[in-house]
């Protein structure tokens, strides 16, 4: 779980999903994320505007740093493909649902502290490369989203190592 910036309007809670293969030096595998929704108005128009959502999946890619038994510093890369959905919110009548394709990439530093052999508690610090931007625009009022084209994604959670 984490906090996305950048992909919407606003910072957003972001909750991912990762699974992989390890080995001491290297990391890999597959990620899901979905970023919660959040609201943004027209700009200079507070009485419209939109609900903004994103889901994605990706593969990724680290080196590991083993500076001891317990603890790790992975340095990790990752390419995501995604829909980013909005729907009009506000004084618009009908209020329209649309959905664009969505591309980042992303890439930074980690740390992964073994609780146990088959436990352990991990954070991320990613900067994010919006590479394909969907524009949602308010017609004749512009657009609330998502003009972005820098984010960054910080993430904190549990890996379990299965055998």
């Amino acid at each position: 779980a984490g906090l996305g910036l950048g992909a919407l309007p606003k910072p957003a809670a972001l909750l991912r999903l990762h699974v992989g293969a390890r080995g001491r030096r290297f990391r890999a595998g597959a990620r899901a994320s979905a970023w919660l929704p959040r609201e943004a108005a027209a700009p200079g128009h507070p009485e419209v505007g939109g609900r903004f959502w994103l889901v994605s999946g990706g593969v990724y890619g680290c080196g590991v740093l083993r500076p001891g038994k317990r603890v790790e510093f992975p340095l990790c890369g990752a390419l995501d493909v995604g829909v980013l959905g909005g729907r009009g919110v506000g004084e618009l009548m009908p209020a329209r649902a649309a959905r664009s394709p969505w591309l980042g990439l992303s890439a930074g530093p980690g740390v992964h502290v073994a609780v146990t052999r088959r436990l352990a508690v991990q954070a991320a610090l990613e900067g994010l490369a919006v590479l394909a931007r969907p524009r949602f625009e308010i017609s004749g009022l512009g657009a609330p989203c998502c003009g972005q084209v820098v984010g960054g994604q910080l993430t904190a959670g549990l890996a379990v190592t299965l055998p």
